[in-house]
């Protein structure tokens, strides 16, 4: 993977906003809004059931790299005290329309995963979805999660799995990883075990991996239509053991 600074890792998510290519409705308009809940919902129906939502009622919650705020929106209409944090401006302009839109409190702010701008043990719970595996120094910011949640505090964190099904796709058909313009500046993948290493700090940790094909609307072309019409289906009739560690994400839970 080409290694970019943070800086550049700033500017492409700046430009690259998560959401931005799944619609045509003005940027930051109900419509837009609207159209990005219901892609989401369509292309990951199991979300919730993942990510608890309706756990977290109560609860000091941060999300660190909550982008346009899909998920974290959630949590807070839910009822968790939520704060989201992303390293673009932008990503947070969008979610400050989308909180508002939607009449939904939620504190969000401009901030580095490798330095969060909170005091030890200020969370009961932390998450971060996709996000630390393009930071420089993805311990790092695993160390902040951990900083800042309380004792006994939960932290729910996914990155990307080096053994997946999209893993050997982007290889084989020299696509990206994130979009198909251009690649995220730092796109790092991990197994397993290197993901068990790297929460070793926190007193129990629960590893899934998650996250099987769909058909896509975001790309198109001669690999997209092949992807729809062969390799989805293919790989739907692997056996359950074959398929499940071949997952894109893995989703860690762990307690502090």
């Amino acid at each position: 993977m080409a290694q970019g600074d943070k800086e550049e890792v700033r500017q492409y998510w700046n430009e690259y906003v998560i959401g931005l290519d799944v619609t045509e409705e003005p940027v930051g308009s109900p419509q837009f809004f609207d159209d990005l809940e219901s892609y989401y919902g369509n292309e990951y129906p199991s979300e919730g059931k993942l990510l608890r939502y309706n756990r977290y009622a109560g609860a000091k919650l941060v999300e660190v790299g909550c982008g346009w705020g899909c998920d974290l929106i959630r949590f807070a209409a839910a009822g968790a005290l939520a704060t989201g944090v992303d390293l673009s401006a932008d990503a947070i302009g969008l979610a400050r329309q989308y909180f508002d839109y939607k009449g939904v409190a939620g504190e969000l702010l401009v901030g580095d995963a490798e330095n969060l701008a909170f005091n030890d043990g200020s969370f009961d719970v932390a998450v971060s979805l996709g996000v630390l595996h393009h930071t420089p120094d993805t311990q790092r910011g695993l160390d902040e999660v951990y900083r800042v949640l309380r004792p006994g505090g939960e932290a729910l964190i996914m990155l990307y799995n080096r053994h997946s099904w999209y893993n050997f796709l982007v290889h084989v058909s020299g696509t990206n990883y994130e979009h198909e313009e251009k690649d995220a500046p730092i796109v790092k993948l991990y197994s397993r075990r290197e993901v068990t290493r790297m929460f070793e700090a926190f007193s129990s940790i629960n590893v899934e991996t998650t996250r099987h094909p769909t058909k896509t609307v975001k790309r198109g072309g001669f690999y997209a239509s092949m992807y729809n019409s062969v390799f989805v289906p293919a790989f739907n009739l692997l056996p359950r053991p074959i398929k499940e560690p071949l997952g894109f994400h893995i989703v860690v839970r762990a307690t502090k």
